[in-house]
């Protein structure tokens, strides 16, 4: 399994700063004994907590609508309770039928994203409980040997039973939130071809515009038809730790094979492998090889310290952005550490090795002439 240290976005959490004519009609009915049910308000609220809109509750009904939909993920909460009623708000009508003691059991029926998620959720419940789940992950970390790799087998047999259901799903709703929101959580998982054509739906699709994570995607696929082996890679220039302005280009033309290294002081995998890539750097370096590590720090600080306690040799540049390293973003970068290998003239000759074997074997390979 990949060494995911952290998604760029949340999957499923991001919501646009844009909005769809055709609006929303919310119907809803709520029981129980908090005062709320008699008189209050209800509170229509958008991932990141951005305050969308407020409904008078009278005798347990209330009521939202707008004539401009928001798509993504909402919450409604009521004055006076504790909890959430969580869904997907599109264009369309909904009904919201809850009870004040368990905010997060209410049924919220209408939309086809929420339609489709129940039907996910359904599938996960048959296939692996939550409760099994989380007894399997203790294994999969505390276990012995055998109960480790047991559990982490029976966890991927799980989400890949998961997986090609959410895709049949998928090839019966090709243009839907539900297809774009499953392809931003699997963007580094999937092959770019399958990626690609199950994109293809709402690549052009102008009711996307402005969804975080449709534009997410679109940005993703069309990167990577610059980064097929044999590409040259755009050139780019970021600050050393000195502030001197290094060029990429600068670096692989003086070498025959550069690997850029994506990492992070803050990132505990990328700061364990430092030093094998040390080793590897010190044997192969005089033979053409150079790495450009590409951080993806906040601060300069951390980023320093780190470059300074694990004896890094090799040119760093960062812009201080985090994930949204200009580099990383360019090169679809969505997690670390991550490489990329390229030749003098900055063309892409490998992505994505794996280990330090696999590494070796390919230097040996491209400096072996």
């Amino acid at each position: 399994m990949k060494n995911v240290v952290i998604i760029l976005f949340t999957a499923l959490l991001a919501v646009s700063c844009g909005g769809h004519k055709g609006g929303y009609l919310i119907e809803g009915e709520i029981s129980g004994k908090a005062p709320v049910v008699s008189s209050g308000e209800a509170y229509l609220t958008g991932i990141g907590f951005m305050h969308r809109d407020t409904a008078k509750v009278e005798n347990g009904v209330f009521k939202f609508k707008a004539d401009r939909t928001i798509p993504g993920y909402h919450t409604i909460t009521f004055s006076g309770i504790r909890g959430h009623i969580r869904f997907f708000l599109e264009d369309g009508k909904f009904r919201i039928t809850a009870v004040d003691s368990t905010l997060s059991s209410a049924v919220v029926e209408g939309g086809e994203t929420n339609e489709l998620d129940k039907l996910v959720l359904q599938k996960k419940n048959s296939v692996l409980t939550d409760d099994a789940y989380r007894l399997l992950m203790k294994l999969s970390r505390n276990g012995d040997d055998a109960a480790k790799e047991k559990a982490k087998a029976t966890i991927k047999a799980a989400e890949d039973t998961l997986n090609a259901y959410s895709e049949s799903l998928i090839a019966e709703h090709p243009s839907s939130f539900f297809a774009v929101n499953y392809l931003f959580s699997s963007i580094s998982d999937l092959p770019i071809e399958k990626l690609e054509k199950m994109a293809a739906p709402f690549m052009e699709d102008s009711r996307y515009n402005g969804y975080l994570p449709a534009e997410t995607v679109r940005e993703y696929v069309l990167n990577e038809k610059n980064l097929t082996i044999g590409s040259k890679l755009e050139d780019m220039s970021m600050p050393s730790p000195d502030g001197k302005s290094i060029s990429f280009s600068d670096v692989f033309s003086k070498n025959k094979v550069t690997l850029l290294d994506f990492w992070a002081g803050w990132c505990s995998p990328c700061r364990k492998f430092n030093p094998v890539l040390k080793e590897i750097y010190a044997d192969y370096h005089d033979k053409g090889f150079e790495v450009l590590g590409i951080s993806l720090d906040k601060t300069k600080k951390e980023w320093t310290e780190a470059i300074a306690q694990d004896g890094l040799p090799w040119p760093q540049v960062s812009d201080l952005r985090f994930w949204q390293n200009a580099a990383a973003v360019k090169f679809n970068i969505r997690y670390i550490p991550q490489n990329l290998f390229v030749d003098g003239e900055g063309k892409v000759i490998a992505r994505r090795l794996s280990g330090e074997e696999e590494i070796r074997a390919f230097l040996e390979k491209q400096l072996s002439f």
